[in-house]
């Protein structure tokens, strides 16, 4: 499973996007470590080496991180930081399908997490809350705003988890990969007031 961003939100509703004309650092990901970014934070839609690779972290920034008020090597550290665990019951059954009760237990329970489905059972994202602190810097999870719950769409008992080709590698053996996680989630959230 991989991240697919952090992002700024309004406690009633809406968030914020696009809100400086900051470009962009793709040094920033060489600065951190582009194996990192491969591993948590894959771009699904583009092989690594190709011309556009970097298009999806460009987009997160350009959309999103200007307005998490943080500079873009702390906002795509803080990022990878809060990548969410995987349940064991994930990789168990991976391509296969799990409970979504205990699923949602596993990230807090059902105040604190949005399960996304395709069709009612087909696991999309994975949307938790994030306090964030005074210097903008996320800090732990929260109970999510109405909004963010209303956005849980799995209507079925077991939710099912589709295989990934990115996830075809020995992920489980880098950077810990099956303690730290892998996870396709789809929209960790920060929610501001």
């Amino acid at each position: 499973m991989t991240l697919h961003g952090l992002w700024p939100e309004y406690w009633d509703g809406g968030y914020p996007s696009s809100c400086t004309a900051e470009e962009f650092d793709e040094s920033v990901v060489d600065e951190i470590g582009v194996a990192k970014f491969e591993i948590l934070w894959v771009n699904v839609k583009e092989e690594v080496g190709e011309g556009n690779y970097t298009d999806f972290w460009e987009h997160e920034w350009d959309k999103h991180g200007t307005c998490s008020g943080l500079d873009q090597v702390t906002y795509f550290n803080e990022t990878l930081s809060r990548h969410l665990k995987t349940p064991e019951s994930v990789y168990e059954n991976y391509g296969g399908s799990v409970n979504k009760q205990e699923f949602v237990d596993f990230y807090g329970g059902s105040n604190m997490v949005a399960v996304v489905c395709d069709a009612g059972k087909y696991l999309s994202e994975v949307r938790v809350c994030l306090g964030v602190g005074e210097d903008a810097v996320p800090t732990e999870q929260i109970e999510c705003p109405q909004h963010v719950l209303d956005e849980d769409s799995c209507t079925e008992e077991e939710i099912y988890i589709d295989e990934f080709y990115v996830d075809r590698c020995t992920a489980r053996d880098n950077f810990g990969c099956k303690d730290e996680t892998r996870s396709n989630l789809r929209g960790d959230r920060m929610a501001i007031s």
